[in-house]
């Protein structure tokens, strides 16, 4: 009975320890949390557009206005911030975003962690006493080029660390501050010289309990008042120069702990001495026969035990380890001798505590859990991720636990998850099903398209196409697609601003395992830069048409398609009539601006995305395009002419039309076959020669002749 006694006494005693480390890292964790949330916040204010500048010129009002928004929005996503306050480096006050028109103070002179940051520019952080009691204060200094320009300052309510722990582990508790610091603290109950700042203590009188027993602070310590049994446990909270600022204290309500072990204590004694009992008839009616069915029995479980590669435990209620196997052992590099003084719940890491109580009430509600993971803390601090099963043993009084060491195997996911995430803001991608329909976009697509995922799923791909492309190239991408071919080639895309971009694409078709083609997936390259570069090399500086060498290289192609197509090719000359006249009378800049209404008119004439045209010298103009109708193409060169006559320039040096006027040839390369480029060139040359014989502003074409 003794060794029962001190062994359930060792458990309540280590279950006790174990909850104050937990408690202990939690704590520490919480701390280093609001560290970090201030220390990101303030980096991210630093580095927002204008902020720097406007410290460095002392522009206050500027300064309010670019900081406001992001003030608002801290105070909405932590209710305990309270300070937000920029620092000249002279030690004066320059901006108190809570208290805007309080300012020019030297604040350095009461605040010394802002001396200490102005003194060695470094970050500094801790709690600090000040007009509205302690503070924990994160500040951080500024540089403009490598120019120490002040120090930006974030202070919140140190309250937030009594709330957080009672969210996370029902603790109350109490923060009390020097009473020689500060005269801020409106209530008076005090213990020793620390005064009560802040408490989620329901019963204070506790706290006086406390004053009146001289409670020294010990870091951990039992009490008995009003007929409950507390556990009490004290932080020190530390000043930037690691001095003790603040006392925090937390609460346990241990007293259905004790009663337990109590109780416990009690059963096992009953137990026992029915255990004797039982024993005395065992011995009488067949102890032999009964003791080797049970050791076959036991040596049964034992080898599925041992062989078993899963850890295999069983707990009882509360998770006390009863036995575990080799592989268990193995996993947590624990004895068996230690991990019967620890509980199953007592190794998960302190963020995953919370979780692994509430899922052992739903084991004892539903019986049975599995694909449960969390974080443990095994031997030598070192950490694993298990994935656990847990079943409500028949006697419902122990749980069966197996676990299996998913460590490796969520560094490999993890991996996987960040090259996946790599590849999809970076890589161009999307995926189709049959008919177009986009089913997958990356990050990377949006980013560059300028459509967010939720607008692009669901669309069919022509959301992107762009009216410049002519339809021949979809009509070669869907032949080669739906033959199950890969296409590849450069594609000039809309964006939603309707500005554009282009991609080198590869499209290929999708299959399941089976073979069935069930889609198509593009990957792209951003060609736009390139292509912007390549659009200013073949366009004319003045009028942003196409220029002479593009017409060069155009030429050629355009007459080699309309054999291969059996077009009718069309090749348009025109010459401003009385052009250096105009720029005699007018000047030259008056006739540069002709020169680009002109362009426009004659380029939002154009009918169709491959029809070109060209400034070729002066004020030459050329147009290529194709018709399937010879008159249309002569009524096409009537309509560029109108239209710039409509435009109703003066020009009183026109002979013909007090207006700018054009003088057209235009060829039509009829049935026979089409000429090469130089003899198009001369014969169209010849018909805009004989435009302007026959009295200017008309039109002469091959079919005239």
């Amino acid at each position: 009975m003794g060794a029962i006694y001190i062994n359930q006494k060792n458990k309540l005693e280590n279950a006790q320890n174990s909850f104050h480390e937990n408690m202990h890292e939690s704590y520490k964790k919480i701390l280093a949390k609001h560290k970090e949330f201030y220390y990101n916040r303030t980096i991210a204010n630093i580095n927002s557009t204008g902020v720097r500048e406007t410290l460095a010129t002392h522009d206050r009002e500027k300064l309010y206005d670019l900081t406001k928004g992001r003030w608002k929005t801290l105070q909405k996503e932590n209710p305990y911030l309270r300070i937000m306050h920029f620092h000249l480096p002279d030690g004066t006050s320059f901006l108190r975003m809570h208290e805007p028109d309080h300012y020019g103070d030297h604040i350095a002179d009461i605040q010394p962690i802002i001396a200490k940051v102005h003194h060695s520019k470094n970050v500094e952080s801790g709690f600090e006493i000040g007009q509205d009691g302690l503070t924990f204060r994160l500040v951080v200094p500024i540089f403009d080029q490598k120019n120490y320009i002040g120090a930006l300052e974030f202070g919140s309510n140190p309250e937030q660390i009594l709330r957080e722990m009672r969210y996370f582990y029902g603790l109350e508790g109490a923060l009390l501050i020097k009473s020689t610091q500060s005269n801020c603290c409106k209530n008076n109950l005090s213990i020793h010289d620390y005064r009560l700042q802040s408490n989620t203590i329901r019963d204070t009188s506790i706290l006086e309990y406390l004053n009146k027993v001289n409670y020294d602070f010990t870091i951990t310590k039992t009490i008995h008042y009003n007929g409950k049994i507390y556990n009490i446990y004290a932080f020190n909270l530390y000043d930037f120069a690691g001095k003790v600022s603040a006392k925090a204290l937390f609460l346990q309500d241990i007293t259905a702990l004790h009663k337990e072990f109590q109780q416990t204590i009690l059963e096992l004694s009953l137990l026992v001495i029915i255990l004797y009992v039982l024993i005395l008839l065992v011995i009488n009616y067949g102890f032999q026969k009964i003791v080797s069915a049970l050791d076959k029995s036991n040596a049964e479980l034992e080898t599925i035990f041992a062989t078993s590669k899963d850890g295999i435990a069983i707990t009882d209620l509360e998770t006390n380890f009863l036995y575990t196997n080799n592989a268990y052992l193995t996993m947590t590099g624990f004895t068996a001798e230690e991990l019967y003084c620890k509980s199953c719940v007592s190794l998960s890491i302190p963020e995953d505590l919370p979780r692994a109580i509430k899922m052992i009430g739903e084991v004892v509600e539903k019986g049975y859990i599995e694909n449960f993971e969390k974080t443990c803390i095994v031997k030598d601090g070192k950490r694993i991720i298990v994935n656990m099963a847990v079943a409500l043993m028949p006697d419902k009084k122990r749980f069966l636990i197996t676990t299996k060491n998913v460590t490796e195997a969520k560094k490999l996911e993890n991996e996987t998850n960040k090259y996946i995430k790599l590849i999809d803001e970076n890589i161009i991608t999307s995926s189709t099903d049959l008919k177009g329909n986009i089913t997958h976009a990356s990050e990377a697509f949006c980013a560059i398209s300028g459509y967010s995922k939720e607008e692009l799923i669901g669309q069919n791909h022509r959301i992107v196409k762009h009216p410049d492309t002519p339809k021949e190239i979809y009509t070669e991408i869907w032949k080669k697609l739906i033959n199950d071919q890969v296409w590849e080639g450069e594609l000039k895309n809309k964006k939603k601003d309707g500005s554009y971009y282009w991609v080198y694409s590869k499209i290929y078709p999708l299959y399941t395992e089976e073979g069935t083609k069930y889609g198509y997936t593009a990957i792209r390259t951003d060609l736009t830069d390139k292509k912007k570069i390549e659009e200013i090399s073949i366009t004319d500086g003045l009028t942003s048409i196409y220029n002479r060498r593009y017409f060069n290289e155009v030429f050629p192609k355009f007459i080699k398609s309309a054999r291969r197509n059996n077009d009718i090719a069309c090749f348009i000359l025109i010459d401003i009539d009385y052009f250096k006249l105009y720029n005699d009378t007018y000047g030259h800049q008056m006739g540069d601006n002709a020169l680009i209404k002109v362009a426009e008119s004659i380029q939002h004439s154009l009918r169709r995305a491959d029809d070109y045209c060209f400034r070729l010298g002066g004020e030459e103009f050329g147009i290529l395009f194709t018709t399937q109708i010879q008159n249309h193409a002569i009524e096409f060169a009537e309509t560029i002419r109108s239209n710039i006559e409509k435009l109703k320039i003066p020009h009183e040096k026109n002979s013909e039309n007090p207006y700018i006027t054009i003088s057209v040839g235009l060829f039509i390369s009829g049935n026979e076959s089409i000429l090469t480029c130089d003899l198009i060139y001369k014969q169209t040359d010849d018909l805009l020669y004989k435009a302007k014989q026959l009295g200017r502003n008309r039109v002469c074409s091959s079919n005239d002749v």
